[in-house]
């Protein structure tokens, strides 16, 4: 058996930005929301001065730096990827919207599509 057919263990999935996105195309994922996402990982401040808080993609280590070189985690994007979206949709689903199926919808893990 020659070592090139087995798999390392343990070992991230990594993809570029462009990679990460063809992976991420049913999700509704570009290569510039990706680039965006990774942009607002980390807390930053604006103009006067006033603290952004940054989306936690940064916390979860999905985001790999070598240089000018950024590499993704798919996996660890994909969790994070799938949390954020839920509690994005549930956060800016109006309460006076929530009505029967329409509730379940919005709490469905699919976001009710």
């Amino acid at each position: 058996m020659t070592s090139d057919k087995i798999a390392p263990q343990g070992l991230p999935r990594l993809a570029t930005v462009q990679n990460a996105a063809e992976v991420f195309a049913d999700a509704g994922e570009t290569p510039s929301a990706i680039r965006a996402n990774i942009f607002k990982a980390d807390d930053r401040y604006n103009s006067r001065g006033e603290k952004i808080p940054g989306n936690g993609l940064a916390a979860t280590g999905a985001i790999i730096r070598r240089g000018r070189k950024v590499l993704i985690d798919i996996d660890r994007y994909g969790a994070w990827l799938s949390g954020h979206k839920n509690s994005f949709h549930a956060a800016n689903t109006p309460a006076s919207d929530m009505h029967g199926d329409r509730a379940l919808e919005a709490l469905s893990p699919n976001g009710g599509l």
